[in-house]
């Protein structure tokens, strides 16, 4: 594959080929006890995942052109000179864990208002194993890595958590006798093992001695070119490899989560909501560079790593955080008089310190300096209201007023429903393409951020969606980080109305004919992408993609014998 900065890559997709297998098997079962006014149950679970995966960065090979050479991308591939280039061995790994869990749980009716629900479970969340041994882990006290297995090692090459009690509190109280009114909160403590399922490269197995992803770096002279080629791969001869690493001593990730909500019955069949919803993660994993080099400077980067036998590590530690606070609002009205509704209002923020492992950029700019990553989740929507109905037209069918039979069957019995979702944008950060520290970091810079970059509401376009001159880019011999928080940005909203229409005809007794026709983001609203984020590109600021399709229509119809 070719990747020239600031433009669209050419050639195969990064990580494909991938090919992944996954089961779940799990034997579970209770024991019911109801005792005056106690209902106490009793229960286990075993549990054992598989997750079988072949997944590589860049198993057919990756130039990358950044215009060192003749100021332009384009031009340097055109040359065939390249800024770096990777490419990864082939790994196929059988990930394997099991999990035992215990929970006793009793449901107290204290009296006839109040109701008690008291409990505790606990989960042993083994360490993940690899069918074969394929994977080696990283020692930091020796400086070298760890074959599952082998030389007194552990097959899992950690140790688990064994701490993982989870409390569980509930109530529900009627202050009145009638129980128009309800109010209930809870308490509880949920664990969550080690992930067997995350993709390339946060597995043990993509570690030397089984998986190799070399990188050639070009300097002010090239060394390497496209018409070189790639040199044969041998890990045996493997040059600064990067590292994949677990905490040997697991935490268990957990969340607490708690809530209390007052729920009130209205007249015409309907029922409204008030809660406050809030969770707060502790022990998350999260993803770090521990041989990122320490202090911007200028020089080759290799030899100030702190390993500089090792390229940049992935070292997976559960030292994340993060912060959940909501006002949620909801009324629904019971299905009466052909009527059907369910509006839902959340008003939230969520708040974590390292960026989600997974999909978008889960490396800090600077691994020593965490702090600095503490902001808005990529997640976070300040604002979401969804209202889904659906309505019987109050005439024909049960709400006959036509003597016509024909008629009635053509006019009458239609519904008409649909789902409105108005929600703010989620928020993103601003970044810049060179790296202008100097340490290798495997984040993506921020610029330095001069005022807030959020234009008002009214001066938003497609063609300008934040000020960029909001943001200064350091230059490449600035030897520092840029002092943009993370996600400061606040990208498009969401308004979209999917609506339906349908009517069901009876043929005979036992069969039914179902005609629908569907309208999906049926007010034809633009929704739009998030915009360009690296304000050194010539698009800067600019939306170019919509998030979702323009209005689209389907029909259908289904027979039921």
């Amino acid at each position: 594959m070719f990747a020239p900065s600031r433009f669209a890559r050419v050639g195969d997709p990064r990580f494909a080929p991938t090919i992944l297998t996954s089961q779940e098997r799990q034997v579970t079962d209770s024991l019911t006890l109801v005792r005056h006014a106690h209902a106490i149950k009793i229960g286990g679970e075993l549990r054992w995942s598989r997750f079988n995966i072949s997944q590589e960065a860049a198993p057919r090979g990756q130039f990358t052109f950044n215009g060192q050479y003749s100021g332009n991308s384009l031009a340097d591939m055109l040359l065939g000179m390249p800024s770096r280039a990777n490419i990864s061995t082939v790994i196929g790994l059988y990930n394997r864990q099991h999990v035992p869990a215990l929970f006793v749980q009793d449901d107290w009716k204290v009296t006839q208002r109040l109701t008690l629900n008291l409990g505790v479970r606990y989960d042993d969340f083994s360490p993940t194993v690899e069918a074969h041994n394929r994977q080696s882990n990283f020692d930091y006290a020796t400086g070298t890595l760890i074959t599952a297995g082998s030389n007194g090692a552990s097959d899992g090459l950690v140790t688990g958590d064994k701490a993982n009690f989870a409390p569980r509190l509930g109530f529900a109280w009627s202050p009145e006798a009638s129980a128009n009114t309800v109010i209930r909160g809870a308490y509880g403590i949920f664990f969550s093992g080690q992930e067997i399922r995350t993709a390339a490269p946060l597995q043990l197995a993509y570690n030397l001695p089984f998986f190799y992803e070399p990188l050639f770096i070009n300097g002010a002279t090239p060394a390497f070119t496209v018409s070189q080629g790639f040199p044969a791969l041998d890990p045996s001869q493997a040059v600064d490899p990067g590292v994949t690493s677990v905490d040997s001593r697991l935490r268990t990730p957990y969340y607490q989560s708690w809530n209390l909500a007052v729920q009130h019955s209205l007249p015409g069949s309907i029922s409204l909501e008030v809660a406050y919803a809030a969770s707060k993660g502790t022990h998350l994993q999260g993803v770090t560079d521990p041989n990122q080099v320490q202090v911007p400077a200028p020089g080759d980067v290799q030899p100030r790593r702190p390993l500089p036998q090792f390229g940049g590590f992935t070292a997976i530690t559960n030292i994340a955080n993060s912060t959940y606070h909501s006002l949620q609002v909801k009324a629904e009205k019971h299905a009466s008089h052909g009527l059907y509704f369910l509006s839902s209002f959340t008003y939230s923020k969520a708040i974590n310190d390292l960026p989600e492992i997974c999909c978008a950029a889960p490396f800090a700019q600077d691994s020593y300096n965490l702090a600095a990553e503490r902001g808005r989740a990529d997640f976070d929507q300040k604002l979401r209201w969804v209202l889904s109905f659906d309505y019987e037209i109050p005439f024909g069918g049960s709400h006959s007023h036509v003597d016509n039979r024909a008629l009635d069957v053509v006019l009458g019995g239609w519904h008409v429903g649909g789902i409105y979702t108005l929600a703010s944008g989620f928020p993103f950060s601003a970044y810049q393409n060179d790296d202008p520290s100097n340490t290798g970091t495997q984040g993506i810079p921020r610029p330095n951020q001069l005022r807030n970059g959020n234009l008002p509401r009214g001066q938003r376009t497609p063609a300008r969606w934040f000020d960029i001159n909001a943001f200064s880019v350091l230059p490449d011999d600035a030897f520092a980080f840029g002092n943009a928080g993370r996600n400061t940005l606040v990208g498009p909203g969401q308004n979209i109305f999917d609506g339906s229409l349908r009517k069901e005809f009876a043929v005979t007794e036992t069969q039914r004919l179902e005609f629908r026709a569907e309208f999906f983001n049926a007010l034809n609203h633009p929704n739009f992408s998030q915009p360009d984020n690296f304000i050194d590109d010539d698009t800067a600021g600019v939306i170019q993609s919509i998030a979702i399709p323009m209005r689209q229509i389907q029909f259908g119809l289904k027979y039921r014998f």
